[in-house]
């Protein structure tokens, strides 16, 4: 039987709560399957040393890989709110680890809750993905299928059937047609040279690639962790209402980190520190969470700081789109992104 593989990308602000993912890994799995976990680093020293010694073990091999030099790390994110170009590096996957078959790619805000065997050998139909959709995006689109907010009209205007966009945070990969495809290249080109708006950047990307072409997952393989909120929608109350009793992935999407004491909290929060604190890394996740949680100064700084980043990155994108339209480069709008991006990743990470 096949190892399984997965993989995850990360930069220095994300290494701890991708080892406390690893862990989680571990401890759901049953013996005798081999587990290969490809810790992707997009920065030197993000991975602490001890790390491999301390997660490895008869079946579990943790493989501590640095990201190699891309063009993906000078893509432009000023038309986006993601604040980190590690995130972009899954794109990359099957070129980076040669080996598999297939690839489970997991973001680093995850909890795995039980055996990823069914998961990594689904049957994937010939398909080249399989994602799960995102079911909350059905709750803010109107019965008559109209989007009713913001991120509704964004899905709407980048996918053929918004209800058919799929979150990124869970993806399994059929490494050989992903090769075969092309579909790294494809997507590192849409990256470098978008061709509309990519709000979520690789996420949109592969949304724009794939459209409703992937095997659809059971969601409660890409549970997000959310505050309860009353869904009029009976299929979407159904479906989150699995999601929360059995999620089989805890997904501590946006704004729900269970380390950031400031951010929201929800209900799988408790449920996180538990195998946080069961793992070798719990004084490492309490120091991060204590680095990013201060007192309420330092908390109001933080968040002063935030808003001044997420204002200069909005003014970015607005001048980006005057800068292309008098048909200037924008190099102007790009150096106050990354002015933004900087005071993010200092302030909020």
């Amino acid at each position: 039987m096949q190892p399984i593989h997965v993989a995850c990308t990360f930069d220095r602000a994300m290494a701890i709560p991708a080892l406390v993912l690893a862990w989680s890994i571990k401890q759901a799995m049953k013996p005798g399957r081999q587990i290969v976990f490809h810790a992707i680093a997009c920065e030197d020293d993000a991975i602490p040393s001890d790390a491999q010694r301390l997660l490895n073990s008869e079946f579990f091999d943790f493989r501590p890989v640095r990201a190699p030099t891309s063009a993906l790390f000078d893509a432009d994110l000023s038309q986006s709110i993601v604040a980190s170009h590690a995130t972009l590096v899954r794109v990359d996957l099957p070129e980076i680890i040669p080996e598999p078959d297939r690839i489970l790619y997991l973001d680093c805000d995850i909890i795995v809750r039980r055996p990823l065997d069914a998961l990594f050998d689904l049957n994937m139909d010939g398909r080249v993905m399989a994602a799960s959709a995102d079911y909350l995006l059905m709750e803010l689109t109107a019965g008559s299928g109209a989007p009713q907010s913001k991120f509704a009209k964004h899905v709407a205007s980048l996918v053929s059937d918004p209800l058919g966009y799929f979150n990124a945070g869970v993806l399994l990969i059929d490494c050989a047609k992903w090769r075969g495809g092309g579909y790294s290249a494809q997507l590192r080109s849409l990256l470098l040279s978008p061709k509309t708006k990519f709000l979520f950047a690789d996420q949109d990307a592969l949304n724009f690639v794939f459209q409703t072409d992937y095997k659809r997952l059971d969601p409660r393989w890409n549970a997000f962790a959310y505050h309860p909120k009353p869904i009029k929608d009976e299929e979407v109350a159904a479906i989150a209402a699995s999601c929360e009793t059995d999620p089989w992935i805890t997904h501590f999407v946006g704004g729900t980190k269970p380390w950031i004491k400031h951010q929201t909290q929800t209900p799988q929060h408790d449920e996180f520190w538990r195998m946080a604190k069961s793992s070798p890394f719990y004084e490492q996740m309490t120091r991060l969470s204590d680095a990013v949680s201060l007192g309420p100064i330092p908390m109001l700084r933080r968040a002063a700081s935030r808003k001044v980043a997420e204002f200069l990155m909005t003014a970015s994108r607005h001048l980006y789109f005057f800068e292309a339209q008098v048909r200037l480069r924008p190099d102007v709008s790009r150096s106050i992104f990354n002015a933004a991006e900087n005071m993010y990743q200092k302030e909020i990470n």
